[in-house]
């Protein structure tokens, strides 16, 4: 497995002490880098056939999976979520609402589609590397409101 940051090898870990224990099997699962969709054209065939370059949201960061049907989405966000590198290769990082524009469009497609959506920002979690306990709060406030109870 391949985790893109290590704020997501943060969120990871953090989950499975969560989740570590004698009933982890009856546990819900993690899924890193699930793609929601899958597009097999080459760039070269989605250019001739007049398609974007790329689909807005091809790979989600993580998906969560829970009984009754529950579909959540969790994204680990880094800069490059909401900024672009001015001039490219610089360190020097400028806002650009059209992206978080994009990102927040995005996301009211997936919820419309029936995806619960929850961000963490990547500069959050790798400042509490140390102590992960919030990311476990998160994790059972999730299992409070959407799974405790429910029938596997």
């Amino acid at each position: 497995m391949s985790l893109g940051s290590d704020a997501e090898r943060y969120l990871f870990h953090a989950f499975g002490s969560r989740y570590a224990g004698a009933n982890a099997m009856q546990e819900p699962a993690l899924l890193p880098q699930v793609y929601l969709h899958f597009n097999p054209l080459t760039e070269r065939q989605r250019k001739a056939l007049n398609k974007p370059r790329w689909l807005g949201r091809e790979r989600m960061d993580f998906l969560l999976l829970l009984p009754g049907g529950v579909r959540i989405v969790i994204e680990v966000d880094g800069k490059h979520h909401y900024a672009r590198e001015k001039p490219p290769g610089s360190g020097q990082w400028e806002v650009a609402a059209d992206l978080y524009s994009e990102m927040a469009a995005e996301d009211r497609v997936l919820r419309l589609k029936g995806y619960e959506v929850f961000r963490f920002g990547g500069k959050e979690i790798c400042d509490a590397r140390e102590d992960l306990s919030f990311i476990r709060r998160f994790f059972s406030d999730l299992e409070a409101r959407f799974w405790a109870g429910v029938a596997s």
